[in-house]
């Protein structure tokens, strides 16, 4: 699975992923309607397959909870919906000596 790119169009993939994560509930307090929050490591927006349902309330104070745990709760989304989680890439920086 590749990174997230801004300038790209999300796969349908993707857009049925999030389709269906702005359908349920918030994940911390189970209030609706959500927005669909995309987890973001080093910076950079994993990509539409790494989201989360958030009310707006939680959206705005997502980062009191650590990325570990935000990956966690997508893990759990995921085995609630019964679709199987792929970790996403990690990037490799090798430096010279």
């Amino acid at each position: 699975m590749s990174r997230y790119n801004p300038k790209g169009n999300p796969k349908k993939q993707e857009l049925e992923l999030m389709a269906i994560v702005k359908q349920m509930p918030c994940f911390r307090c189970g209030s609706k309607p959500v927005d669909v929050h995309h987890l973001v490591e080093c910076g950079r927006r994993l990509g539409g397959m790494y989201v989360l349902p958030l009310c707006k309330l939680h959206h705005k104070n997502i980062y009191e909870l650590t990325f570990a745990e935000q990956m966690e709760e997508c893990r759990k989304m995921y085995k609630g919906i019964g679709l199987k989680f792929q970790e996403p890439p990690t990037k490799i920086v090798r430096r010279k000596i």
